[in-house]
């Protein structure tokens, strides 16, 4: 699998918001590869550079905190009460709220909209056709039949045995039933608004 014209792709964005899926939907669909942790960790605070063009992802920050509680892929000891887990320290960062409004920040400073695109979650979960479309048109890229993944994908591209089946517990909502209103209020308050409103996850 080769990039054309010397043009390179990098994917940036917080752990469990769909990185891996949109991985393999664009080598599938697109026939191009996608750095991962080639000169920055994908997951990590971004660095621009020439003939790249960018890939951010990004997730409800409410269920996203919610699902770092679950499995945040580090070697962290979590919390065990979702509340005390918000507040604590978390990879040399205050907290995972600090953590994700200065990552965002930086990824939203990537380039242009002909450098870069946002992907959403929850957009990707629903109707991945029209969001492999949309990175098609924007890097001018060629897609002819698409074709989804419905299994899980994993770090590396890994296809798992099963089915993902989070899609309705993700797109309906149904994840607010697990946190309380007080720690709702919570992360409103300490989520960065303007990002809020950027991705308009209001």
């Amino acid at each position: 699998m080769s990039n054309k014209m010397g043009v390179k792709y990098k994917i940036y964005g917080e752990r469990n918001s769909g990185n891996n899926y949109l991985i393999k939907l664009c080598e599938l669909n697109l026939g191009i590869k996608i750095e991962t942790n080639s000169y920055d960790w994908m997951h990590g605070l971004p660095s621009k550079k020439e003939d790249y063009k960018y890939l951010v992802t990004v997730r409800n920050p409410f269920s996203w905190a919610l699902s770092m509680w679950d499995d945040p892929h580090s070697k962290e000891k979590l919390n065990k009460h979702f509340d005390r887990f918000l507040k604590q320290k978390f990879e040399g960062w205050e907290n995972i709220i600090h953590m994700w409004n200065r990552k965002y920040i930086k990824y939203m400073k990537l380039g242009n909209i002909s450098d870069a695109i946002l992907i959403r979650f929850e957009d990707l979960i629903k109707d991945p056709e029209k969001e492999i479309k949309e990175i098609s048109i924007q890097f001018n890229l060629k897609i002819d039949n698409f074709e989804n993944i419905e299994n899980e994908v994993r770090s590396g591209g890994k296809i798992l045995n099963k089915k993902y089946d989070r899609r309705d517990h993700y797109i309906n909502g149904l994840w607010k039933t697990r946190i309380t209103l007080k720690d709702m209020d919570y992360m409103r308050l300490k989520f960065d608004e303007r990002l809020i409103k950027l991705f308009d996850y209001e």
